[in-house]
């Protein structure tokens, strides 16, 4: 790699560890407050101290979105996916499976000869009309 792709992939790096120290602090401190109110442990709490000191820049703090404001495509496809809970998901991937296994049963049957022309066109005006 040339010089000043090293220093851009230095930069990013440095970014990202910076990032990533932010977001330690920040489930270090929802923890914080999810502890129920008893004696802490010294030694717990110098750990996340030399932590804390250890990054030099700011914590990373996610942009949270007013409500009103109207979120973008992902933040929509992100809402309809988790709309449904896993009952409604198992169904579909069941229906999925269950029409790829017939049609792929049926190719089989053709193959091997089981189904013979005149029932696959019969089958074809049938599919085809209540398709229609």
């Amino acid at each position: 790699m040339d010089p000043s792709g090293d220093s851009e992939l230095e930069a990013r790096l440095t970014r990202l560890e910076a990032a990533i120290a932010g977001l330690q602090q920040s489930m270090d401190a929802l923890m914080a407050e999810r502890r129920p109110a008893h004696p802490r442990d010294p030694a717990a709490d110098a750990r996340a101290s030399s932590r804390a000191s250890a990054s030099p820049e700011p914590p990373f703090i996610p942009h949270r979105r007013r409500p009103g404001t109207a979120g973008g495509p992902d933040e929509a496809l992100y809402s309809w996916f988790t709309s449904h809970d896993a009952g409604w998901w198992l169904s579909r991937v069941g229906m999925g499976f269950l029409v790829v296994g017939v049609l792929l049963l049926y190719g089989y049957a053709v193959n091997h000869g089981w189904i013979t022309p005149p029932i696959r066109v019969l089958a074809g005006v049938i599919v085809g009309g209540s398709l229609f």
